[in-house]
């Protein structure tokens, strides 16, 4: 396989993406500075003179025009230093990469579980969509959908915390991951939660894709040359529905990951969601851009590799781009 036009298409998609991940940034910093209020004002007393709350925004950078404001910021995030805490005065990027090692963990491990469920799921959906367990499958996925997912935390909470009393409601050990097997049990149940709501969605997805290929042409024409339904759909319709699965498993491991920030709420975990919910409670602006910055970033790259492994999965893809041109 030629390797230049997925070169060209790399540097392409990375353009994109920078030009995209800038314009993000202006968005997080104008967007948290249009909202009424000013980040000093958590510092300023009741009854405070003009001298007061002048001191307060000095402290935190407001009184300097907004473009400065914006130059400093960047000048700090190139280097991965988001400031200090206007509240705790604390560094910020300390605290936020001490919360990745509980959000991370349990985005990854949930998309894994969700993909795991997912893919027979919606496989066996497809093919058996005439028998009754085929129905059921499909009535999972639907119900799964219009579940959200904060009402299945508390499901689970119900059930296997409460009634059942075989795992934590909720929290995280005091010593992280020191204690690996406290850890992984305070996360079973969040895990279980994002991918059950990311699985029905998923598996809705593959059925499709699973459906075009069992009415392709090419698995016709490998049925009649003898193979099996299931050689057949082993060694020709997995890599055709591998490509445009891939595309939305970028989407479905962002929305993972936001849906984790939620989940974390639910379940008190001390990660980005809670991180993100107490500054923006208490206006802790440098808190809230460096959550906000993090998470568009991861969210972006796994859209950047989902994109990237499409193309090479696909070469289908350079010829089709090569058509449009023309």
């Amino acid at each position: 396989m030629n390797n230049h036009p997925l070169l060209k298409y790399l540097a392409r998609r990375l353009l994109i993406l920078v030009t995209s991940f800038a314009a993000a940034l202006v968005a997080i910093y104008v967007l948290l500075r249009i909202i009424p209020g000013d980040p000093s004002d958590s510092l300023i007393p009741i009854g405070a003179t003009p001298a007061q709350i002048l001191a307060a925004k000095h402290s935190v950078g407001t009184d300097k025009p907004l473009i400065d404001q914006f130059g400093h910021w960047l000048s700090q995030i190139v280097r991965f230093r988001f400031g200090n805490s206007y509240i705790s005065g604390s560094p910020v990027a300390p605290e936020i990469f001490a919360r990745l090692r509980i959000t991370l963990p349990l985005t990854l491990i949930a998309f894994i579980v969700a993909i795991l469920i997912a893919v027979p799921v919606g496989i066996t959906a497809a093919s058996r969509g005439q028998k009754w367990y085929g129905r059921l499958l499909n009535t999972f996925s639907q119900l799964g959908i219009a579940i959200p997912v904060f009402w299945v935390g508390l499901i689970g909470i119900y059930l296997f915390a409460l009634k059942l009393q075989i795992l934590p409601a909720g929290g995280f050990p005091a010593n992280g991951w020191s204690d690996f097997g406290g850890s992984l049990k305070s996360l079973v149940l969040p895990i279980l939660t994002i991918a059950f709501v990311m699985s029905a969605s998923l598996s809705r997805y593959i059925r499709s894709v699973t459906l075009d290929v069992l009415n392709s042409d090419f698995l016709r024409t490998s049925r009649s040359l003898g193979f099996s339904f299931r050689q057949a759909l082993w060694s020709h319709g997995v890599r055709n529905a591998a490509a445009p699965v891939i595309s939305i498993l970028g989407i479905e491991l962002a929305t993972t990951f936001v849906g984790a920030v939620v989940v974390e709420t639910v379940f008190a975990l001390p990660g980005l969601g809670s991180l993100l919910v107490k500054a923006i409670q208490e206006n802790d602006y440098a808190t809230v851009q460096g959550v906000l910055f993090v998470s568009t970033l991861i969210v972006m790259l796994s859209g950047f590799a989902a994109d990237a492994l499409q193309k090479w999965l696909d070469p289908r893809l350079n010829r089709y781009a090569n058509e449009v041109r023309a």
